[in-house]
């Protein structure tokens, strides 16, 4: 009796021992996505930049912007800079400085990713934009939604970022740029398979991406962080390749990658350098005390996502900052409602002596992003027509 009773009790630890293992080994790729985000979670990032971008405008286009009385961009630019991101639970940090390149694109572009919405402002071309800081809504946390493509900064990096290759974002987390081309509709990811070291994932058939694709590697050999991203739509092809990695505190993480934008009218690409990983500064909005905000936490994601900040509608407010961000339930007490998200101040002239040749150098490069930005949205509604 006792034999069988010491039998009974060894395969009842064998048996818990076994699920216990299947269980902790279910899925490792997701427990060292997680465990890298964590991580990443408390790091900064900083990355220098060099970008370069070939306008390919057609003739109805070029005399579209002429008619306008604006000048038809470069047909080739190059822009030097630097990428700062820092995490900490809650709240990221994101600086892009455009500091090489011809003096309507330099600048600083800033953003603060909290845990439902997203505050994007820049000192490029300010004096245009009264209101140049806007606030979206966010799926969960902003870092992993992202910002719209169509914002009207000259900003060329941030908007196309996949942040689990420059943050340590965990992939199946990640939303951008992918949500804002499927209409902010929920981007999920399946397994499709393996190609040599890595494993394929694909969009899910439940994210309903039709006329979209989209591919995620992930290295197996390098604790299974993204290697290579793709997405294709329309006119629009955009990927992300790692071309080098760095071991940081017993984690893999790319140390050079390459961006690459392909669109009906432009194409772009970006090389990024690791040049520093450290643990992340505290961390809080911050904005100039009067500075107007244009808030739109109260606006869908999808209806930002389907009609541009050009055409977007609903609960759109605007206030003036003083040092803290008010809840959502209290911006119609604190803001006024307003039908624009976006909108221009054409600047007056100050002597009768400035002639229309300065006048238009001055106001023609914040003129072109306006437009290219509603080209972009006119060209993906025609998209959705046909």
């Amino acid at each position: 009796m006792k034999s069988c009773s010491l039998v009974l009790q060894l395969t009842a630890s064998l048996a818990v021992w076994t699920l216990a293992c299947v269980v902790c080994s279910a899925d490792p790729m997701t427990d060292l996505w997680n465990r890298r985000d964590k991580w990443a979670s408390h790091k900064m990032f900083v990355w220098e930049t060099m970008t370069t971008v070939n306008w390919k405008l057609d003739a109805r286009e070029e005399a579209s912007l002429r008619s306008q009385g604006v000048a038809v961009p470069p047909s080739r630019r190059i822009l030097e800079g630097w990428l700062t991101i820092a995490r900490t639970p809650g709240l990221t940090y994101v600086e892009h400085a455009q500091v090489r390149t011809i003096p309507e694109q330099r600048g600083r572009f800033y953003y603060w990713f909290g845990t439902d919405y997203c505050v994007v402002t820049t000192n490029s071309a300010s004096s245009n934009y009264p209101d140049a800081v806007w606030i979206f809504p966010a799926h969960g946390d902003g870092l992993y939604t992202g910002v719209p493509l169509s914002l009207p900064t000259p900003d060329e990096v941030t908007r196309w970022l996949h942040p689990s290759f420059v943050a340590g974002v965990a992939p199946d987390r990640v939303q951008t740029p992918l949500i804002w081309l499927l209409k902010g509709a929920k981007v999920s990811w399946s397994v499709a398979g393996r190609r040599d070291r890595f494993v394929i994932l694909n969009l899910s058939s439940s994210t309903g991406a039709q006329g979209t694709s989209a591919e995620l590697l992930v290295d197996t050999r390098r604790q299974f962080a993204p290697a290579y991203f793709r997405a294709r739509t329309g006119s629009l092809d955009l990927e992300m390749r790692v071309l080098g990695w760095y071991e940081v505190e017993g984690w893999q993480v790319p140390s050079t990658l390459e961006l690459q934008v392909t669109e009906s009218f432009r194409t772009q690409s970006t090389r990024f350098v690791l040049r520093q990983v450290s643990d992340s500064p505290p961390l809080k909005v911050n904005l100039p005390t009067g500075v107007l905000v244009t808030d739109m936490r109260e606006v869908p994601l999808e209806s930002v996502a389907l009609r541009g900040l050009y055409g977007v509608q609903g609960s759109i407010y605007r206030y003036t900052w003083n040092g803290v961000l008010p809840r959502r339930e209290m911006l119609s007490v604190v803001g006024t409602r307003v039908e624009q998200a976006v909108r221009m101040v054409i600047p007056q002239q100050t002597t009768e002596q400035r002639n229309v040749v300065d006048f238009l150098r001055w106001f023609t490069p914040p003129a072109v992003f306006i437009l290219i930005g509603a080209l972009w949205y006119w060209r993906l509604r025609r998209r959705e027509r046909a």
